[in-house]
């Protein structure tokens, strides 16, 4: 998700899924049987992770269901997004660990923070599950 300062004319990561994922995942925790698609927390705070809520077939038409569910995913996602956010399908953020690259901005601690980044503020990493940061201890 990314967050567009137009006035500025800047570009951010959006921290963001920790407060629009618990929305997201509603219908699912309270009838997964019947979900058309399944949300799950990301490592990054600005990430939101989808899947079909049931596998594709084996048939050639099912084929054209995958389009229409990834459509309907980042549907889901924009509307909880305020004016100036979006949802990106991109494998890297360009400006990823420049300074200032998180809306809100964040500056790295590295004396202090779990990654002990210079370049990668702790904020960046998904607060709403304890895997993630614990990872992140255990990985520098």
């Amino acid at each position: 998700m990314v967050h567009f300062d137009h006035e500025n004319k800047r570009v951010q990561l959006a921290l963001r899924s920790h407060e629009i994922l618990s929305t997201l995942m509603k219908p699912q925790d309270q009838n997964p049987a019947d979900c058309v698609t399944l949300w799950h927390p990301e490592y990054a705070d600005y990430k939101i992770a989808a899947t079909p809520g049931k596998p594709y077939g084996h048939l050639p038409v099912h084929f054209n269901m995958v389009e229409a569910n990834m459509r309907l995913r980042r549907q889901q996602g924009q509307q909880l997004l305020g004016k100036d956010e979006y949802v990106l399908s991109t494998s890297n953020f360009p400006r990823n660990g420049c300074p200032e690259f998180t809306w809100p901005t964040h500056k790295p601690t590295p004396s202090t923070s779990a990654s002990a980044s210079i370049f990668f503020p702790d904020e960046v990493i998904f607060p709403n599950h304890p895997r993630f940061k614990t990872l992140t201890r255990n990985i520098r």
